[in-house]
Order: structure tokens, then C-alpha cells, then sequence
């Protein structure tokens, strides 16, 4: 059976917890090319580069509204 897919691509979400280290290996180290930085509702940016017809999204938000103990469970 398999699933029927839509485009012949992939979007990736990273939520990183060192951006700029981030965009420093996908920019410079990997080569890829960031395609747009967005800004994201309710605070943060996405940054997506491009990798063929795939995309993967660097995403930095915003961590005002969180306790301390709750970034670190989940954050790259």
C-alpha cells in the first residue's frame, strides 16, 4: 500500500539551542543557502535553507516564557 506523497522533497524542523552555532555548520560548514529568515508568531525566527527541493528549517525562538528546567529537555 504506501503512503502517497505530494512533492518529491522533504521539510526539516530543527529548534536549535545554540543558533548562531547552527547556522554557522548549515551556512558555512555545509554550504547549504539560506533561502529566508522569518520571523515567527509569538517570537523566535525561522531560518531555511535550501538543499535541493528540500528545505531544512533552523528555527531559534524565543524562551521568555518558559521555566529554565523546560528548555533543556527538548533542545539540540
Amino acid at each position: 500500500m504506501g503512503i502517497k506523497v505530494q512533492k518529491n522533497a522533504i521539510d526539516i524542523g530543527i529548534i536549535a539551542k545554540n543558533i548562531d552555532a547552527m547556522l554557522t555548520f548549515y551556512g558555512e560548514a555545509l554550504g547549504l543557502e539560506l533561502e529566508a529568515k522569518i520571523p515567527m508568531p509569538g517570537g523566535g525566527t525561522m531560518n531555511r535553507f535550501k538543499v535541493g527541493d528540500s528545505i531544512v528549517k533552523v528555527i531559534a525562538v524565543s524562551y521568555t516564557h518558559l521555566r529554565a528546567h523546560e528548555t533543556d529537555s527538548y533542545l539540540v
